[in-house]
């Protein structure tokens, strides 16, 4: 599998100051032990209260509608805050239909038995997929989240810990996100101001210009950092954005 990590800039902000922080662009193979799960070796902690990451929109973070493309990351909640957002590619405040209404977001329900959602917003109304998974995950515990719109397979899924369930995934048809909204971390998005912070650490968050299959999604689960190496070219490259690694 060919990767390629592409240079950006992300911001982390207390509302106060700004720390920025950049990845170089590298070539990239993700591999990893299988045995057990690599909880991130680096990771940021936000307080819950003014404290989120901030990522300027930019059109990479969007999904069309022929596109496949997945999301992961890790989440550790030191406490649950009320309904905490982990990532938020969506404006929660936007009314009626239009590009603006499309996103996605992972979020939590404020408990420990109420861990892990998503939300897929559509240009009119509903959603791709809008899930409550069920998971229970205790306050100081990692897991490990995961969003895949899979177009060959005509299916938009959410896993948990590299597990997934039927009730977790939906037909994607020709669902998009073609917003302009920021990309936040440790927060929701409400009117371009954060909202809904999450008390917690965030590390290995991912971008990928790609379906990632189960097997894959085990892959980016175990893989706690970006290893360099020497890949044949293949007949459709594929890259992926690393924020917080």
């Amino acid at each position: 599998m060919f990767l390629i990590i592409v240079s950006f800039v992300a911001s982390i902000t207390d509302n106060t100051s700004i720390i920025m922080k950049k990845i170089i662009a590298l070539a990239v193979l993700l591999t990893a032990a299988m045995t057990a799960f690599a909880q991130p070796g680096h990771y940021i902690t936000f307080n819950g209260t003014d404290q989120y990451m901030v990522i300027p929109h930019h059109e990479d973070f969007n999904i069309d509608a022929d596109q496949s493309f997945t999301v992961t990351g890790w989440v550790r909640n030191e406490t649950y805050t009320s309904f905490p957002r982990y990532v938020c590619k969506r404006d929660m405040a936007v009314q009626g239909a239009g590009s603006e209404r499309t996103g996605y977001e992972f979020f939590g329900m404020g408990s420990a038995g109420q861990s892990l959602g998503l939300n897929t917003p559509t240009s009119t109304s509903g959603h791709a997929l809008s899930v409550y998974t069920g998971v229970t995950v205790p306050a100081g515990e990692w897991m490990h989240f995961a969003l895949v719109v899979d177009r060959s397979n005509n299916e938009i899924r959410i896993y948990h810990n590299g597990e997934t369930q039927s009730a977790w995934a939906a037909a994607v048809n020709d669902w998009a996100v073609t917003n302009t909204h920021d990309v936040f971390i440790g927060a929701g998005n409400s009117s371009g101001q954060p909202s809904n912070y999450c008390n917690g650490s965030f590390g290995n968050v991912r971008f990928y210009d790609m379906a990632l299959d189960a097997n894959e999604i085990g892959v980016d689960l175990n893989n706690n950092e970006c290893k360099i190496t020497c890949l044949p070219p293949t007949t459709s490259p594929r890259r992926t954005l690393t924020i917080i690694n």
